[in-house]
């Protein structure tokens, strides 16, 4: 049975959208826990969270999002 969905260019938007802010908000919420010493990171993990933080801001707004929301 072979099924077939079309998204469109809007669509598409939309769900790389929501994926890139459910990053956004993983990646903040870890380095929160570490600064409120709720969990440990290694050197490498805070800088790597924290340029990954500073680049889906960016690609965000690209996308015609809101980082802050």
């Amino acid at each position: 049975m072979d099924v077939s969905i079309t998204l469109n260019y809007d669509m598409v938007g939309e769900v790389v959208l929501s994926a890139l802010k459910e990053h956004l908000k993983m990646a903040r919420e870890s380095l929160d826990d570490y600064h409120n010493r709720v969990s440990w990171l290694h050197r490498d993990d805070v800088e790597h969270q924290s340029l990954l933080i500073h680049h889906l801001k960016y690609v965000i707004e690209y996308y015609g999002g809101k980082p802050d929301e």
